[in-house]
């Protein structure tokens, strides 16, 4: 059976750290697959900046690999609160 694949485009617009002067924009590109239960995924990863009239800045691009492990929650915990118009503490369950 193949993994699941993914390809994710993301624009962004890039700052200096006064936040004044734009940079240009850059382009992350991932290719990921998750592993055959679902809890991670790995691939390849391309950061592409641009100078601010579009031009691809020489030298700029990295490339790399990424790569994660899913977390899951535990939603069977209760969570206790303060109900603002009382002072008796409220139950609240949450289950998936």
């Amino acid at each position: 059976m193949q993994r699941p694949a993914a390809t994710l485009d993301h624009w962004v617009l890039n700052w200096d750290n006064t936040r004044t002067t734009f940079l240009g924009p850059v382009n992350i590109q991932e290719s990921i697959k998750l592993d055959a239960n679902g809890s991670s995924n790995s691939g390849s990863l391309a950061i592409t900046p641009y100078s601010p009239n579009g031009n691809k800045i020489p030298g700029g691009a990295v490339r790399g690999f990424v790569s994660a492990t899913r977390v899951r929650a535990n939603w069977n915990r209760v969570i206790r609160h303060r109900s603002a118009t009382s002072p008796a503490h409220r139950q609240q369950t949450f289950a998936p």
